[in-house]
Parts: structure tokens; sequence; C-alpha cells
């Protein structure tokens, strides 16, 4: 696309200057990495991961029969060979995007490495969370200094590996209170890559990273009481669908949006499990459910992820109007309704999630007609179909009923998609 072209888009109100600058930005970011480039940068990724933990083999099968004295420089000079290949880098290829991130990553594989031998050579003992931390933390500046998008990635699973070995597998187990402090830490990064590189695969795995890690972690807040987590949840979802929805994601494939993907899917689980009315039973001391959502600390994510997707929900309205909301950006707030006023009334809760799971379907059904779009169309009838299979298991229905039910859900798919290729072949 043409500057040219841009302006006159910007012009004529159908995109904003701030989604022009990005699509202009995406563009120069291509015409800059061409395919071969990319190639290498992936093959020295590749490469410096398998020399990093080469490395760490070849020192492991030789050490003890190494002198102590020579364990020590051994388990240093990785370290130091790291550091001086990074000054390399920085001073000479800097502009080189395969030797910022290989160099990178061979440095954080060394710190790893360092502080393990050590603590072997000399017997230090100690947690595998306090490894990891001290690990986190030392490669958290690297990933700045080296502008290095790989090791950026690196640290995000480091981060939730960590809060996973405290919150979830160690025993006893504590909230992982520093998992957010050191999530705010890689923040402004992914802040810089976004603005940088909007559409290129580092942010898209960005995106696919932070969204699973923030997903696994947020239970740790839960207090043992994960069913009241729901609230949250639909929230962070609805804010996932809500990034993934500006104008120019909304161009992307539905599998090169990854923000849109989890948000549409979390979304639809969350509104499958609460069409179930027996699932509000399992929560203990419901009578008093409304003083637990104000118990530390649960309300901080309720009140974080409630105020944050609001506000994302209030900017787009301003922008496209009620017509330009699709009903899944708006099930979070719905959702919030329904669990604050019928919490102890369950029945309530399974009858509305039932028919926002037939409104999300229906919709996605008629939009995917107006597009002429196969696959938004089939996504409806599963999401309708896969309702009526939820009711297979809880509902008094007949199996003479849910048969004939089936059958017409089968035969609707064949009817769409043969009036939708006629239709397509009349066009063409």
């Amino acid at each position: 696309m043409t500057p040219h072209e841009l302006e006159e888009l910007v012009r004529e109100n159908i995109i904003s200057r701030e989604t022009a600058t990005q699509i202009a930005s995406y563009y120069k970011s291509k015409q800059e990495q061409p395919k071969q480039n990319r190639l290498l940068l992936v093959f020295g990724i590749l490469g410096a991961l398998l020399i990093g933990l080469g490395i760490i083999l070849i020192l492991a099968s030789n050490w003890d029969e190494l002198p102590k004295t020579v364990r020590v420089l051994f388990a240093f000079l990785p370290l130091v060979a790291m550091q001086i290949l990074c000054g390399y880098t920085l001073l000479r290829k800097n502009d080189n995007r395969v030797w910022r991130e290989s160099s990178a990553l061979l440095l954080i594989f060394a710190i790893g490495a360092s502080i393990s031998l050590i603590s072997q050579i000399y017997h230090i003992s100690g947690e595998m969370s306090t490894f990891l931390l001290t690990w986190i933390l030392l490669g958290l500046p690297i990933i700045y200094i080296m502008k290095s998008a790989t090791s950026s990635i690196l640290y995000l699973i480091g981060i939730t590996v960590y809060a996973m070995e405290i919150g979830y597998w160690n025993y006893p187990t504590r909230i992982p209170y520093e998992y957010w402090l050191l999530l705010v830490g890689i923040i402004p990064f992914y802040l810089y890559m976004r603005k940088k590189q909007t559409l290129s695969n580092f942010v898209f795995f960005h995106h696919i990273i932070i969204a699973l890690s923030v997903t696994i972690m947020l239970t740790s807040l839960s207090k043992g009481e994960p069913l009241l987590m729901f609230i949250p949840y639909m929230n962070l979802f609805g804010i996932f669908l809500l990034m993934g929805s500006t104008p120019l994601k909304e161009k992307l494939k539905i599998h090169d949006n990854a923000l849109f993907s989890i948000g549409t899917i979390g979304t639809l689980i969350l509104l499958y499990i609460n069409s179930f009315h027996s699932m509000w039973r399992y929560i203990n001391n419901i009578e008093d459910i409304y003083f637990q959502f104000f118990d530390f600390p649960l309300f901080i994510p309720m009140l974080l992820t409630t105020i944050i997707g609001f506000y994302l929900f209030i900017s787009k309205l301003k922008k496209v109007g009620w017509g330009g909301i699709r009903p899944l950006e708006f099930i979070f707030i719905f959702f919030f309704i329904l669990i604050i006023t019928f919490m102890k009334f369950p029945t309530i809760i399974a009858i509305g999630s039932n028919l926002a799971i037939l409104i999300i379907g229906i919709n996605t059904i008629l939009r995917g007609i107006k597009q002429n779009h196969l696959g938004v169309v089939n996504f409806g009838l599963i999401i309708i179909s896969t309702l009526i299979l939820t009711r297979f298991f809880d509902t008094n229905i007949s199996f003479l009923l849910r048969g004939l039910i089936f059958i017409g859900i089968g035969i609707g798919f064949f009817v769409t998609n043969y009036q939708l290729l006629k239709k397509r072949k009349a066009h063409e």
C-alpha cells in the first residue's frame, strides 16, 4: 500500500492516523526484512540454543574428573566469552539482528550455566524457585541492552515457570505476587516491540505467550476458590478480544490474530461451563458470596480487569458506535451484570449463558453469510452445535428429540455451505 493510498483512507475517515502509521510501519518492516534474513535469523536463534545446551552437556559429562580450580574457571568461562561476544555485537554488529538475538541468547544460557555450576562446586543448596528467580533477574537487563525479542520470550516463559513452581507445584504453595512485578518489568520492551514491528512474528509470539501466561497465573490469586475467578477471567478474555479488534488487527486472518483468537476461545469455554446450572453449587459459603469478592487478594484482579475491560469497551464504543460492536466483545459486561445480580440463582445464570452462546452463534453465522465466508459460517454452526451437545448431558430431553436436533443441525451445515458455494459461483 502506497503512502498516497494511506493518506486517502485517513482523509475519508476509513482509518485513523495512528492506524495509518502502524500500516506504514508494517510494510516498512517487511521491506527491511527479506525472507533470506528471516531464515538466517531463525537459524541463528536455533544455533545459539543448540550451542548453549551443548556447552552445558559437555561440561556436565566430564565435570567430576576436573580439579576444583579448573571447574571454577570453566564455570565463568562461558559467561565471560558471551559478554565479550555481546560487547562486540553492540560495537560492530548492532544493526544485525541475527547477531543481537544469537549473542543475547547465548549470554542468558551462560548465566544459567554459571549459577548452577558454582552452586554445585561449592555445594550451595537452594530451591529451584530461587535459582530461577536469580537467573530471570540477571537476564532482564540483557533484553533491553541487546533489544532481543527471543530473550524476551524466554524471559516470559521463565517467569511463568517460576510462578507456577511457587504457586502450584511446590509445597506449601503461596501466592506468587512477584510474578506480576516481573511481568511489569518486560512491558516497556513489549510496547517498544509493538510500536516498531506491529505485525512481526516476534510480536505475534509475545501476544500468545503473555496472554497464556496471565491466563495461567490469574488462578493463583483465587485463595482456593477458583470458581470465584469467573468474572476476572471473563473480563480478561474480553480485554484480549478488544485488543485484537483494532482496525489494523481486524484485517488479519483469525490464526494471525492471537489475542482475538485466545479471547474468543476463552470467552466461549467460560460460557459453556456456566451453561451448566450445577456449576455454582460447588462454591463454599455461597450465602456470603458477595463478601468473598472483596477478600484480599481476590478483589485485585476483579478490580483491575473490570476497569481495563470497561475502559477499552467504552473507547471502542465511542469510535464505532453500537453497530460496530460484536456480541462477543460485549459478553464480559453482560456476564459481569449477570453474575453480580443473580449469583445466588444458578438457574438464571445458566439460562443467561445459554442465550448468550445462542446469540453469538447466530450472529457469527449471519456475519459469515454477509461476508460470504464459509469459515465464519461454519464456526457459527460449530458454536451452536457445541451448545446443543453440552445440553445433551444435563437435560431430560428424549434421545429421539436429541437425535432429530442433531440431524437438523447437520442438514443446516450442508444447506448453508451449499448456498454459499452457489452464491460464490454466481458471482464468478
